[in-house]
């Protein structure tokens, strides 16, 4: 699932809920940095490593 402004807010909830709903998420969104802090978040809680696309 591809999930747009994935860096923070409701982008973000809304990646990390997708994961632990078990889907295969797609982060998108302009800041690398904050796209990798939410893929560390989901890898971490041991959810389908995402995708990031910057």
């Amino acid at each position: 699932i591809l999930v747009t402004g994935a860096g923070d807010g409701i982008g973000r909830a809304v990646a990390i809920e997708y994961a632990h709903q078990g889907a295969t998420v797609i982060l998108l969104g302009k800041t690398k940095r904050n796209l990798e802090g939410v893929y560390d978040e989901i890898t971490d809680y041991g959810y389908a490593e995402p995708a990031i696309l910057v």
